[in-house]
């Protein structure tokens, strides 16, 4: 009777060692899981950064451009249809921009400018 008893404290104790094994290996492939879904942030936090960067670097050049008078302008075709008249088509010409919508446009400008 006593080797029997043994014998299932033995089988009950296997049965808890394979247990707490499982226990450990779904712990690590959950800290596995966690590392790959920091990793994966962390690459996202990364482009985010870089494509932040490029818009500051873009916005940074258009403003200079504008701020130097070397922008492309175009009417719209409509517009141009109705004006085409006075239009030189080809040449440069004047281009004002309002790089601030809060900001008024000057008086000299606010006259009767083609819209």
């Amino acid at each position: 009777m006593e080797t029997e008893q043994l014998e299932a404290q033995r089988r009950q104790a296997e049965a808890q060692l394979q247990r707490a094994m499982i226990g450990v290996d779904t712990a690590k492939s959950l800290v596995t899981q966690r590392e790959a879904e920091r990793t994966a942030a962390v690459a996202v936090v990364a482009q985010r950064e870089a494509e932040l960067d490029a818009a500051a670097r873009k916005l940074a050049r258009s403003e200079q451009l504008a701020r130097t008078n070397r922008v492309k302008a175009q009417i719209p075709p409509a517009l141009l249809r109705k004006y085409i008249q006075q239009v030189k088509t080809g040449l440069p010409g004047m281009v004002y921009v309002r790089l601030d919508p809060q900001t008024e446009w000057p008086a000299s400008l606010s006259g009767a400018l083609v819209q």
